[in-house]
């Protein structure tokens, strides 16, 4: 497990020192992933992939610029912002679920078919700018995250904790369907939601009103904050990679 992954699930901006196992060639032995927290700085130094840093940073960076200049007054407030926590919750989580979710085979049959989903179907998804905000927010709350993701249950009841682990090209990724990643993700997504666009997003409707989160994290609460942080990153010295590198060895 190394420190972008961390990144991924969550551990960035939030003081989180935190460590995903069962996953990825760990612990192994293990039927389900589980969480614990570095017990130092030190530690989380040590697995020498520092350097990742800056490019995780600067695609934080433009996910939230991305969320920054979204018309209709942004993704961060009123209908818009509620229609993306539906169409995260309602659509974007079931649909990384079933890609994840184990058959109906024998149980060694059942995780090398995850493992293979997970490798070349799960992780290959990148969702559209709205989805991608949620995501990331989500995920900023990782025991929160942690707890959401437990709820949501694949094939045969079982839990997919581990399967919705992200990957640190997916950390930060958006697409329009457009690219080679994003144009496999929208028709995935058009199978899967034929009266629901990929992007750009439908003007909040009917079913913006009705919807209810029944997420435990309270991404609204968060998403109304990140312009006031998103701001203070708009100085030209946040993409360059003299401040970064600096800012890695502080």
């Amino acid at each position: 497990m190394d420190i972008t992954d961390m990144n991924a699930f969550g551990w960035s901006g939030m003081g989180q020192r935190m460590f995903f196992e069962g996953h990825q060639g760990v612990r192994h032995e293990q039927a389900a992933p589980t969480i614990r927290f570095a017990e130092t700085w030190n530690e989380i130094v040590n697995l020498s992939i520092m350097d990742k840093l800056v490019q995780l940073a600067v695609a934080q960076m433009q996910l939230l610029h991305a969320v920054d200049s979204f018309p209709r007054g942004g993704l961060c407030q009123g209908g818009t912002l509620k229609e993306a926590l539906r169409r995260y919750e309602r659509l974007w989580l079931p649909l990384i679920a079933a890609q994840a979710g184990p058959g109906s085979k024998g149980q060694q049959q059942q995780q090398q078919q995850q493992q293979q989903q997970q490798q070349q179907g799960y992780s290959q998804l990148v969702p559209p700018l709205d989805v991608a905000f949620l995501w990331h927010l989500h995920r900023l709350q990782p025991d929160l995250y942690a707890d959401d993701c437990q709820q949501l249950k694949g094939r045969n009841g079982v839990s997919l904790l581990g399967a919705l682990h992200v990957t640190p090209q997916q950390a930060f990724a958006f697409s329009d369907g457009s690219d080679a990643a994003g144009t496999a993700t929208a028709a995935l997504w058009r199978k899967a939601y034929p009266s629901e666009p990929f992007w750009p997003p439908a003007a909040p409707g009917s079913q913006t009103a009705a919807f209810s989160t029944s997420l435990a994290a309270d991404l609204a609460a968060v998403a109304v904050r990140v312009p006031v942080f998103t701001h203070q990153l708009l100085r030209a010295c946040y993409m360059q990679l003299p401040f970064l590198s600096k800012a890695v060895d502080r």
